[in-house]
Parts: C-alpha cells; sequence; structure tokens
C-alpha cells in the first residue's frame, strides 16, 4: 500500500504579511492639521515603513493598518510627540 501526499508549500512573504497586518486605531489630541499627519505618518513609518495610515485631523483619530504591534506604534508617536490613545 502505498499513500500519496501533495506537495505542501508555504503562503508567499507577501500573502504572509497581508495576513498579519492588523488595522488599529488611535485618537491623537495634537493632530490638528496637514503637517501634523504627515510627522504622524512619519513617526508609524520608523515602526514599519510598509503601514497605511489614514489620518481625520476633524475626529483627531488615525487608522493604521501594520505588522506592527500598538505598543511599538504608540511609542513611535509619543517619541515624536504625539501622546496616541488607542480607541
Amino acid at each position: 500500500m502505498f499513500l500519496t501526499f501533495q506537495r505542501w508549500e508555504a503562503a508567499s512573504p507577501a500573502l504572509q504579511k497581508k495576513l498579519k497586518e492588523c488595522p488599529m486605531q488611535f485618537h491623537i489630541e495634537k493632530m490638528t492639521c496637514g503637517g501634523c499627519v504627515k510627522h504622524v505618518t512619519q513617526a508609524v513609518a520608523t515602526v514599519d515603513p510598509s503601514a497605511k495610515v489614514e489620518a481625520d485631523t476633524v475626529a483627531r483619530k488615525i487608522t493604521v493598518t501594520t505588522t506592527a504591534s500598538r505598543d511599538a506604534i504608540t511609542q513611535a508617536l509619543a517619541a515624536d510627540g504625539y501622546e496616541a490613545t488607542a480607541i
């Protein structure tokens, strides 16, 4: 008796990264203008250069889709002078 197994292949690195991305939201009281959004986006990029940042200056809220941890994002924002509260 012989058993036949299908060959298993790991997901591509791009797919693995996509599976690990997680959206998270933060309230940033000091984010009031486009310049602030630029600085916040740059701070997030220091942790994850491929992160996606969507900002709402009226609500003072950002949505970050990233593979980085919530703590890492919060610390990067704080280091740039933007205290963030997870929503």
